[in-house]
């Protein structure tokens, strides 16, 4: 049969290909699909690359001035970030992630405080 499911690998590469493109929703569901099917150890990895996507969809919605959606993306993009670094405390790269998507997280809730906030969101921001 032609319907293979492609194995988690092949799924991440793909995922990140997307990314590479600009198509976040598209690699987050791919990279959610890999993460699904690994043995929690073995995807580190994969929740910061799932991660550094849900981190851009921020930055872009917020650009967009969507800054509910901003800030709906970039938690879960905190969480991820968090969650590669409690699975692979070494590698500092997941922590420097996580105080970048940190520092988004303050600029949005200042953005959102602001008395002329004008918030744009469709609120269609999910994993």
């Amino acid at each position: 049969s032609n319907n293979v499911v492609p194995g988690p690998y092949v799924l991440c590469m793909r995922g990140l290909a997307r990314a590479k493109l600009g198509l976040y929703d598209m690699a987050v569901r791919d990279i959610t699909e890999a993460i699904l099917r690994l043995q929690p150890a073995e995807s580190a990895e994969l929740y910061n690359n799932r991660a550094l996507c849900l981190h851009a969809t921020a930055v872009e919605k917020r650009q967009l001035n969507h800054l509910r959606d901003a800030y709906d993306q970039v938690c879960l993009a905190l969480n991820d970030y968090d969650r590669a670094r409690h699975l692979n405390p070494i590698e500092s790269v997941f922590s420097d992630n996580f105080a970048h998507a940190r520092t988004l997280e303050t600029a949005l809730l200042d953005d959102m405080s602001k008395p002329d906030a004008r918030d744009m969101s469709t609120g269609n921001a999910s994993l």
